[in-house]
């Protein structure tokens, strides 16, 4: 068994159907959690005006708790099915995964 790992993707709004889609084809499906977030910091030359008064650029996260070798999979299968998407990701390792916190006994 490999490493836990949570590879944490981002992309721009108008991906995120896209993406969702494509992580709940995968064989076998991948359970994943998104949420809207800000970017700051980023190329900010390429923003819009209203980004630029901002400060921030709008985009989605996913979270996917896997295990390394299958989010090297899903690495390479990102590169293959999105090429030159506005697509940054980041992976950690995990060092303590509980699935009953908060559940009733």
């Amino acid at each position: 068994m490999s490493e836990p790992r949570l590879l944490i993707i981002t992309v721009p709004p108008n991906l995120e159907s896209k993406l969702s889609d494509w992580l709940i084809d995968q064989d076998p499906p991948i359970g994943f959690s998104s949420v809207a977030v800000n970017g700051h910091g980023m190329e900010q030359e390429s923003f819009t005006l209203a980004e630029q008064v901002r400060g921030s650029r709008r985009r989605i996260q996913f979270q996917v708790q896997t295990e390394a070798e299958r989010a090297d999979i899903l690495l390479k299968g990102l590169a293959r099915d999105f090429p030159g998407a506005d697509m940054h990701f980041w992976m950690i390792p995990l060092l303590a995964i509980e699935s009953r916190v908060g559940r009733p006994k």
